[in-house]
This record gives C-alpha cells, sequence and structure tokens, in this order.
C-alpha cells in the first residue's frame, strides 16, 4: 500500500480530536485560510475525485521532509508530483504481473522455517523479500538486513517520534541504486535512476511504504481475524488523516441550482480514523485505497500479497507482529515520554518557520 505515507495517526492519535483540531486550526489562521474536517463519506468521495492539491500542511511541513532522501509519491505536490507519477507509470509498464509477486511470497513462506518466531520484525522482512524477488527475481540477501532496520528509522521520523539515522538511509538508497544499475530497468532511465525523482518510485511504493505499512496492518489483522483486508483496513486504516486544499468555491448542483458545500481556501481534512468508526463497511467503499487521481498506486499490489500473507499466518502461533512493533502510525505500541516532547518541539519549530 503505496503512501503509505503512510503514520499520521501517531502524530495526532494520543490527542483528542478537538486537540488535532485546534492544531491544525492554527496551522489555517497562520496561512490564512479556513480548516474543516469532512467525515461525511459522500461529500469526502467527490472532493478526492476532483482534487489533487494537497496544500501545505502536514504533507508539506511534515511528512516530506521525514521522507528524504526520498521522495514521496504521496506527500509530494504540484509539479514535483505530476512528474514522480509519470514517472512511476512508465516503470509500472514494465514490472512483471501481478501473479508473480503472489508467486514469489508463497515460495518464501513455504521455505520459511516453522519455528521462526514471527514478530513485527519479522513482519518486514518477508514484506521486503516478497517485493524484491518480485521485482528484481533476487533472493533476499543477509548482507541486506539493514535495509529492514532503516525502515524503522524512516518510520520513526515519520512517526514523529524521533529522528532517522540519515547514514543508515542514504546507505539504502545506495544498495537500491546497485540494484536497479544490475537490473533490466535500468535502460528505463540510465544514469538518472541515481536521481530521487526515479529511485524514488521503486523505493516508496514498493520498499519502504510496504514495510512501515504492513506491519502495522498485521497488528490490526491479528486482533480481527475474519475481516476481510479492505474491512479491517476501512476500520483500522494506516494511513487516517487525507488532506485536500480547495482553491475555488466546491459546488454542488441541485435541482439546478448551485450549492456551495465548500468555500474556496479552505483546507480540508478527511479522517479516515472517525470514518472507520462511524461508517460500516460495504463491499467496493472507496476508504481503503482512497479514490481518485492520488488514490493508492499500490493497491492492485498490495491487496492480493496482503491476503496471501494473512491467510498464511491466520492461527499460527508463531505469528506475533505486536512484538517488537514501534513508532506506530495506528497507536499499535505506546508513546514514549521523550518521544511525546521530541513531537512537541517539532510542531513548535513548524508552526514558528512556517
Amino acid at each position: 500500500m503505496v503512501n503509505c505515507r503512510q503514520l499520521y495517526d501517531n502524530v495526532f492519535y494520543s490527542s483528542s480530536n478537538y486537540g488535532r483540531y485546534i492544531l491544525l486550526s492554527l496551522f489555517g489562521w497562520k496561512h490564512g485560510c479556513k480548516v474543516i474536517w469532512l467525515t461525511d463519506i459522500d461529500i469526502a468521495k467527490q472532493v478526492l475525485l476532483s482534487s489533487v492539491d494537497k496544500g501545505s500542511f502536514l504533507e508539506e511541513k511534515l511528512f516530506a521532509p521525514a521522507w528524504l532522501p526520498v521522495l514521496s509519491l504521496e506527500s509530494v505536490n504540484g509539479k514535483a508530483w505530476q512528474d514522480l507519477k509519470s514517472n512511476f507509470i512508465i516503470f509500472q509498464k514494465h514490472l512483471p504481473p501481478v501473479e508473480n509477486l503472489v508467486a514469489a511470497a508463497r515460495h518464501i513462506l513455504s521455505t520459511q522455517d516453522p519455528n521462526i518466531e514471527i514478530d513485527a520484525k519479522e513482519v518486514v522482512h518477508i514484506t521486503v523479500a516478497c517485493f524484491i524477488k518480485w521485482i528484481f527475481n533476487l533472493d533476499w540477501d543477509v548482507k541486506w538486513n539493514f535495509v529492514c532496520e532503516a525502515s524503522w528509522e524512516w518510520r520513526k521520523e515519520i512517526a514523529a517520534k524521533g529522528k532517522g539515522n540519515t547514514q543508515l538511509k542514504h546507505k539504502t538508497v545506495e544498495w537500491l541504486i546497485n540494484l536497479i544499475n544490475h537490473s533490466e530497468y535500468y535502460h528505463l532511465f540510465g544514469e538518472q535512476w541515481s536521481n530521487p525523482e526515479y529511485y524514488s518510485i521503486i523505493m516508496q511504493p514498493f520498499i519502504l511504504s510496504p514495510m512501515i505499512n504492513f506491519s502495522d496492518i498485521a497488528v490490526s489483522a491479528y486482533h480481527h481475524p475474519g475481516m476481510s483486508i479492505q474491512e479491517f483496513i476501512h476500520y483500522y486504516h494506516p494511513f487516517p488523516i487525507m488532506e485536500r486544499y480547495i482553491e475555488k468555491d466546491f459546488i454542488k448542483h441541485k435541482n439546478g441550482d448551485p450549492i456551495i458545500l465548500i468555500k474556496a481556501n479552505t483546507q480540508v481534512f478527511i479522517p479516515l480514523d472517525t470514518i472507520g468508526q462511524h461508517e460500516k463497511y460495504t463491499s467496493g467503499l472507496w476508504t481503503p485505497f482512497g479514490i481518485g487521481p492520488r488514490k493508492c498506486q499500490g493497491s492492485q499490489y498490495a491487496l492480493p500479497l496482503l491476503t496471501e500473507l494473512m491467510t498464511y499466518y491466520e492461527n499460527n502461533p508463531q505469528f506475533m507482529p505486536e512484538k517488537n512493533h514501534k513508532y506506530s502510525g495506528r497507536n499499535n505500541d505506546h508513546l514514549l515520554f521523550g518521544e511525546s516532547i521530541y513531537q512537541l518541539i517539532l510542531f513548535i519549530k513548524i508552526f514558528i518557520r512556517n
């Protein structure tokens, strides 16, 4: 699941809904725009279908910097998003069929030691091993285990629980560029693969976001057996808040008359966590993977792989994804005092600078 981006809720989950409303309203006041929280699922759908602008709030101020040196397809905006998406679509056309991803997962799971404890770290390892086998047709090398550790460093910074290890992040980027340079994908962009606008189209959607999101989803799946993948993502979404900037009046016509639903110069926040608490899931509901031009680009890959993994581990006594799980975006671990102080200082800095 691309966007992981993936870990909003940890930033706000420990506070009440009023707390996050007040915080973001202050940002709106400083930027001279209105802020609304949109929980009407039908209006939210129309907003997502008609808007691609995420504005200058959470994604731009907090999450895009946390992803560096990677550019997140979910977080960037404007021309940067258009360019990144264009590169992603070109690369996507050269990927093996999604059936090969499922086959890779089955092979990895079938050859796994049945006595191994499947904790959060192992979920991360299995996830990235499946994608590397699918994309590059390479078996996981233990020398690459630092990539799994690096995912926790990205996760920590995206969740606003601390500064990530920059050296480990850059080492992971170099690892991926080396894989690309020795693969059949090199000819697509040549030496440009060494630039963030190109290596990020693999690193974020297929490496980092799956490692980050799948472990959180695994915890939810463990606590709610019997639910479909789409169902528990709806109720326990790893990406709890969507945002859009409404530049012009958002109008709906009723009986031929225009009705202004959202006024111009408004920052809209769509809290999927709140919607999940109040809206019963039905088949075909857009909430699990979003809708519109900025919907999750990886849903066609995430859903089959998640289904395969969660089906395999259902009722398995070795499956304990809560163990060693940290820096969660779904409150799947505890917010430590030092992490709370880090968040407070970070938000104050962002507010003052911006």
